[in-house]
């Protein structure tokens, strides 16, 4: 199954992948604008976006979206509708603030 069937190094490795592409991002941002102290925070940033992409898609795929303060670290669709909907929400706002964010600062 997607993601919980996964072994431990699967998904750590697919966590570093996520944050290897964002400290690209960083670098390149630390490099380009000459703020090394930047990169860090860009690097932060930019993780967050495919982070929460990932776990939205996920739990709408496979109807167990992970969460914390749960009795087994993820709310289901089947069990809680309402708490898992509710996830989602809190998952999308997310993603539509990172990508207001990313448009403002390619424009700024």
């Amino acid at each position: 199954m997607l993601w919980w069937g996964w072994s431990d190094k699967q998904k750590w490795s697919l966590i570093a992948a996520m944050l290897g592409a964002a400290a690209t991002g960083g670098l390149w941002f630390g490099w380009a604008t000459r703020e090394w102290t930047a990169a860090l925070g860009a690097t932060a940033l930019l993780a967050l976006p495919p982070l929460v992409g990932w776990q939205l898609f996920v739990g709408l795929w496979t109807g167990r979206l992970p969460a914390r303060g749960f009795p087994d670290r993820y709310v289901s669709r089947a069990d809680d509708p309402v708490w898992f909907w509710l996830n989602v929400v809190g998952h999308t706002a997310v993603l539509i603030v990172m990508c207001w964010l990313a448009f403002v600062f390619a424009t700024y």
